[in-house]
């Protein structure tokens, strides 16, 4: 059985945020990849992958995308939550599709994990009534037992399947 039958490509509900338990937080852009292409699914991805690394990973011409980063290039954007979030309010106010962060261990290093969770919090109560929905892939290792909990409270998490 190859890899593509074993993944889910259901549609996450919209209004929501999601989280997705994995090792290598980078490996379930295969299934974003697969549901843009089977459903063509607006996305807006949010990452610490260089836009040369992450187009490896998914197919950047019809593909928003921030590169988190402090660089001067046309797709980085400054990694603060004021900055991302502003960014994704924007978005979301119109259309609808899935806004995607993989940087979240980063983030957290960055601005705290009480700052972060209130940035979850407020892009959840901003989402609910939108067609978008905010899906974060994380890797349990890099998080404590207590605030793996309390991501996961305010994330359900999602099982995509075997990648």
């Amino acid at each position: 059985m190859g890899a593509i039958n074993q993944l889910s490509l259901e549609i996450p509900p919209t209004g929501r945020v999601f989280s997705i338990i994995t090792e290598d937080p980078r490996a379930p852009l295969h299934w974003l990849a697969l549901l843009k292409h089977e459903y063509g699914i607006s996305t807006s991805i949010y990452t610490r992958l260089s836009p040369q690394r992450l187009a490896k990973h998914i197919n950047l011409n019809s593909t928003e995308f921030h590169w988190l980063s402090e660089s001067n290039d046309e797709y980085s954007l400054t990694p603060s939550l004021e900055r991302i979030h502003h960014s994704i309010s924007t978005r979301i106010s119109t259309d609808s599709g899935i806004v995607w962060i993989d940087a979240i261990e980063y983030l957290i290093s960055r601005q705290g994990f009480d700052a972060f969770l209130s940035f979850t919090r407020s892009l959840s109560d901003e989402l609910s009534a939108t067609g978008w929905t905010l899906i974060l892939p994380l890797s349990p290792l890099s998080l404590e037992n207590t605030q793996l909990a309390h991501i996961r409270r305010e994330a359900s998490t999602i099982d995509i399947g075997q990648i």
